[in-house]
């Protein structure tokens, strides 16, 4: 059984292991509805070689971290979130998102692992600021970003292709300090 790294009321996140190839992970990256948003995957098919030496290069990293995310009650795998890179001098990370199985989209649980991660990252990790980027047309994850504290830092026009159309990039980000005051 995996371990779990941080327990919340929905969800507990784990390192992500080669294992994991075997389960959803793949089905998901390949499902043009969950990479829709996302930078990376979405234009070509994931391999299982490919997700293999993605875990191993996020597990020998000394600047990213690969969670598993899944489900508390059922144990279930549901996503991903990648941490990273990491800029050690100035204490900052982007943060990413993926819940790859639909069943459990819009109830709370990527904002709920967002928090978790969030929080680790500035308990454990001593870091100052996470950010993130987000495509301004996929507003659930502006929306669980927002509710976990992060707000919009900026934002580029036309930076992703969604669909044939382009569209603008939404910068967000959060402190320690504004985080823990948004969980209070």
């Amino acid at each position: 059984m995996h371990q779990p790294l941080v327990t919340g009321k929905k969800v507990y996140l784990r390192c992500m292991e080669e294992s994991d190839v075997e389960g959803p992970y793949l089905d998901w990256l390949n499902d043009e509805e969950v990479t829709r948003y996302l930078t990376g995957v979405r234009h070509s098919p994931a391999t299982r070689e490919y997700l293999l030496d993605y875990i191993r290069s996020m597990a020998q990293s000394d600047k990213d971290i690969l969670f598993a995310i899944h489900d508390v009650e059922s144990r279930e795998f549901i996503g991903t979130s990648h941490f990273g890179p990491i800029d050690w001098p100035n204490r900052t990370a982007a943060l990413g998102i993926m819940i790859g199985n639909k069943g459990y989209w819009r109830k709370g649980y990527g904002t709920e692992a967002i928090t978790l991660v969030s929080d680790y990252a500035f308990k454990m990790l001593n870091l100052q600021k996470i950010t993130a980027g987000i495509v301004a047309i996929h507003q659930p994850s502006i929306k669980a970003f927002e509710k976990a504290g992060f707000k919009a830092e900026g934002q580029a026009k036309s930076q992703f292709l969604v669909d044939g159309e382009y569209c603008d990039w939404i910068y967000m980000g959060i402190t320690r300090d504004d985080f823990y005051a948004a969980q209070r």
